[in-house]
């Protein structure tokens, strides 16, 4: 959830796509990466922050102190990027969203 944080400062939005939003209105958070989303491609391609900005981002965000929060996140990122590349009109990947 705080990396879509970070993401949304690089003007990198993961909005539900509307015709989703039934299937998506669960109680369960999920991040859903659809081919509306592929616009992002060559921004997230871009992005190459360091762990120490990731972690300072994290640890204002949630108030919390973790060591390895900038590795998570740029391990998520990578994550996030892949999904973009892979999904296509046929095919979303929907992610839980967990604390």
């Amino acid at each position: 959830m705080v990396l879509t944080q970070w993401l949304h400062t690089q003007d990198v939005e993961f909005d539900v796509p509307g015709d989703l939003e039934p299937a998506v209105d669960q109680d369960l958070p999920l991040l859903v990466i659809s081919s509306e989303h592929r616009r992002y491609a060559e921004r997230l391609a871009r992005l190459r922050p360091s762990e120490s900005r990731l972690r300072a981002f994290y640890e204002r965000f949630s108030e919390t102190a973790m060591g390895t929060a900038g590795q998570a996140m740029r391990d998520w990122l990578r994550v996030v990027r892949l999904a973009v590349d892979e999904t296509d009109r046929r095919h979303v990947v929907v992610i839980p969203l967990l604390d």
